[in-house]
């Protein structure tokens, strides 16, 4: 929809390049071709590069520059622009800048209010808004549009919207916008899917739309972000950091100076095991233990078939962007391997009850220091989450240093984490079925409780899953 409403311009980061007669619009991974442009469309290029103009003044500029140019082939092109995003909208009242909307990829399309006097709008509940720069931008996951929100007015008239409300009862709440600015703000709120129109229950048609009534808000957020198409943001191995922040170590310092060296298996014993396929079609959570418990040569044979470091590779130092990377039986993203294990034992032979670290490059165990009534705490709390009422040998808790993956990887960096924990988990399995040992995963977790329990800071690293093993009991043996 183009009309004076607002001023046009182009969109943050867009690149014009020039070569001999040809145009080339860039903007992070899109970029639009401009062939055989003529005088007037370089003009209009360049109005919009500039400061831009409400669409009468960009064709009276253009047209006086051009006179051959067309007026349905300015309008089109003009939409060509828009629809690729690389046109934002600004809404002004008196000269003074109220919103911004930046459509964050192509496709964008302004949406139609009709009946707005009559109609009552209501807020998403997947809008949110947040502090960037002094200034509050609103976003949905349910949409590719940005809208910057840079006047008081118009950020309170946006937070009246909790409830339902008519343009009728906006006006008198906010006599300060007009009414045909606040018909050209309701418009930019419809098109970030921020608002929609109530029916006459006060619903919103996410409320009775089944699927959307499945999605929660920041599973759709994360969702959305953490995969292109959505968003204008940095994604992938930016390296966001590089010559900023050091790259965190691939293995951290030791915990302790109480250290029990496992004894490292004889791979030659494994290859005596059962068929792998048969590891595979038998791989089941077990939530029962046998009354025998775990022996400390079963836990370092787990520990060191899962997780142990193969190799370790050092970062090329003439190269900025290579960081310290090792091999070990799952596969990482980046190679960062960024997870961390932790055991919280409650039986095992030679090994006494307590909460301990992993070394994958000593394979090794480190004995933390922690309150024992603490630590059962922590235990029982952790199993209660898997409703079931056995209490395991070992609790593993995983965690991960979230800046060996930021330090890259940026949007995706959490996502990445947790497909991490996903390919450990199913390792973990995939080894305890072959060693017919009782595994079991917990879905849910507490990383506040584990942070009070060994003092990590929560935002360095945190746990991120949940991990039970026991010893098995001779009727779930399947081979």
């Amino acid at each position: 929809m183009l009309d004076n409403k607002f001023i046009l311009s182009f969109n943050r980061d867009v690149i014009l390049k020039t070569d001999n007669e040809k145009l080339l619009l860039l903007r992070g991974e899109y970029s639009l071709p401009i062939k055989n442009s003529s005088i007037g469309i370089r003009t209009l290029l360049a109005l919009l590069a500039d400061n831009g103009a409400n669409v009468d003044e960009l064709w009276e500029k253009t047209s006086a520059v051009d006179p051959t140019i067309e007026l349905t082939h300015f309008y089109f092109f003009i939409e060509r622009l828009s629809q690729n995003g690389f046109i934002k909208y600004i809404l002004q009242q008196d000269k003074k800048v109220l919103a911004t909307l930046e459509p964050m990829a192509p496709g964008f399309q302004f949406e139609a209010i009709l009946n707005t006097a009559e109609t009552h709008w209501r807020l998403s509940r997947f809008a949110y808004m947040h502090a960037v720069d002094s200034k509050f931008f609103l976003e949905s996951p349910l949409s590719a549009v940005r809208l910057w929100l840079n006047d008081s007015h118009a950020t309170a008239l946006v937070t009246s919207l909790i409830t339902p409300r008519s343009q009728n009862g906006l006006q008198n709440d906010f006599p300060q916008l007009t009414s045909d600015t606040q018909s050209a703000l309701l418009q930019m709120l419809l098109t970030t899917c921020a608002i929609f129109a109530v029916d006459s229950d006060g619903k919103l048609p996410e409320e009775c739309e089944l699927t959307l009534r499945q999605w929660e808000f920041h599973d759709l957020l994360f969702h959305s972000r953490n995969c292109s198409g959505r968003h204008d943001y940095l994604y992938g191995g930016t390296f966001r950091f590089l010559n900023n922040i050091e790259a965190t170590p691939v293995t951290k310092a030791p915990m302790s100076t109480e250290i029990i060296q496992l004894p490292i298996p004889d791979p030659k014993t494994f290859q005596h095991g059962p068929l792998f396929q048969d590891v595979l079609e038998t791989r089941r959570s077990i939530r029962t233990a046998s009354k025998k418990p775990l022996v400390l040569i079963q836990l370092s044979e787990f520990l060191y078939r899962s997780a142990h470091i193969k190799s370790l590779h050092p970062a090329n130092k003439t190269n900025k962007k290579s960081y310290e990377t090792s091999s070990r039986p799952y596969p990482s993203g980046g190679a960062m391997y960024e997870l961390e294990i932790y055991l919280n034992v409650q039986r095992c032979e030679g090994l006494r009850p307590g909460l301990y670290h992993y070394n994958p490059q000593n394979h090794s165990l480190e004995y933390l220091v922690i309150d024992d009534k603490a630590v059962e705490l922590y235990f029982q709390t952790m199993v209660s989450m898997s409703g079931t009422n056995y209490n395991p040998d070992i609790l593993i808790t995983i965690t991960a240093r979230f800046s060996r993956v930021s330090w890259k990887y940026q949007s995706i960096a959490y996502a990445l984490i947790l497909k991490n924990v996903g390919v450990l988990y199913q390792t973990f399995y995939l080894v305890a079925t072959a060693m017919k040992l009782a595994p079991c995963a917990i879905g849910g977790g507490n990383a506040d409780a584990f942070a009070n329990l060994t003092g990590l800071d929560y935002y360095t690293e945190s746990s991120v899953g949940q991990f039970m093993l026991s010893n098995i009991s001779d009727q779930n043996v399947s081979f």
